[in-house]
C-alpha cells in the first residue's frame, strides 16, 4: 500500500513538472494542496529544504499565480489556489507557443534562405493539411514577385478554404503580386478565367483531354511548390532552389507560348 502511494506521488509531481514546475515547486505545491493555508514553517516541517529555499520557491509559485499570500496575521500564511489554476497556466503557455509559432512562420522563409545559402544546398520543406496548404501559398506570397502557376481545381477543397482565398486574393491583390496561369480547359478552368481582371491574373486553357493536370504548382522567385489538392492527399512540397527554379520557369515559359495557340 506505502508503495502504492509512493508511486502516485512521483507520478503527481512529474506531471505537475511536465506543466512547468520545477522539483522544489511541484513539492511544495503539493504539500500545500492537502494541508490548505499554512505558514511557511509548517512546510519546513513535511519537507526537507532550507528556509531561503522554500521563501523562495513559495514567492515562484506566488509570481506563477498558483498560491496567493496571507500578510492579515502577525505570521504570514500561503495557500495553493484553486488546482483549475494549473489549467490556466496551460492555456496561457499554449496561446504563447500558438504566437511565437506564427511569429516564426512569418521570418521561416528568411531563416532557410539563410541556411540554404550557408549551406549552399537546395531547401526541401514538407507540408500536409489544410494548414500546409495555407503555409504553402503564405510562403509563396513573401516573395512579392509574379507567381507562375499550374492550376487544378478541387471544388471539394476550394469550399474548406474559401475564407483563406478570400483573404489571399486581397493580400496578393493589395501588394500588386501579378499571376500567370495555365489550367484544363473544363468547366472549372473557364470559370477561373472568367475572374482574372479581379484577381490580377492571367489565365491561359489547355486541352484536358491531351495535357492533364491533377496538381498545383507555383514558381516564384526561387521557389517551386508542388501542391496535391486531392482529399484524400493534401501535401505539398517546398524546394528553394535558384537552379530549379530557372529551369521550372523556363519549361512554364515554353507552356504559357504554346498555350496560346490552343486560346
Amino acid at each position: 500500500m506505502e508503495k502504492k502511494k509512493n508511486n502516485q506521488k512521483t507520478t503527481e509531481t512529474s506531471l505537475l513538472s511536465q506543466v512547468g514546475l520545477s522539483k522544489n515547486e511541484a513539492q511544495i505545491y503539493e504539500i500545500m494542496l492537502k494541508l490548505g493555508k499554512i505558514p511557511a514553517s509548517k512546510i519546513f516541517t513535511n519537507l526537507s529544504q532550507k528556509r531561503t529555499t522554500v521563501y523562495a520557491v513559495l514567492e515562484e509559485l506566488i509570481k506563477k499565480g498558483l498560491v496567493e499570500k496571507d500578510d492579515s496575521q502577525p505570521v504570514a500564511e500561503f495557500r495553493a489556489k484553486h488546482p483549475y489554476t494549473l489549467k490556466e497556466m496551460i492555456d496561457t503557455q499554449v496561446q504563447s507557443i500558438k504566437t511565437a509559432e506564427n511569429k516564426l512562420d512569418a521570418v521561416l522563409p528568411d531563416f532557410i534562405s539563410f541556411y540554404n545559402q550557408s549551406q549552399k544546398r537546395p531547401g526541401i520543406v514538407f507540408y500536409e493539411g489544410i494548414a500546409g496548404i495555407k503555409k504553402i501559398h503564405q510562403n509563396i506570397l513573401t516573395e512579392q514577385k509574379e507567381i507562375l502557376a499550374y492550376v487544378y481545381i478541387n471544388k471539394e477543397v476550394d469550399k474548406i478554404l474559401a475564407n483563406y482565398w478570400e483573404s489571399y486574393y486581397k493580400t496578393r491583390i493589395k501588394n500588386n503580386i501579378h499571376v500567370r496561369a495555365v489550367s484544363p480547359n473544363n468547366s472549372d478552368g473557364k470559370q477561373y478565367k472568367k475572374n482574372d481582371e479581379k484577381e490580377l491574373r492571367e489565365t491561359r486553357l489547355i486541352p484536358e483531354d491531351q495535357f492533364p493536370i491533377t496538381i498545383e504548382k507555383n514558381i516564384c522567385g526561387n521557389k517551386v511548390a508542388y501542391l496535391s489538392l486531392q482529399p484524400n492527399e493534401l501535401l505539398g512540397v517546398m524546394i528553394e532552389s535558384a537552379e530549379i527554379a530557372k529551369t521550372e520557369k523556363s519549361i512554364f515559359e515554353l507552356v504559357w507560348k504554346q498555350a496560346k495557340n490552343y486560346i
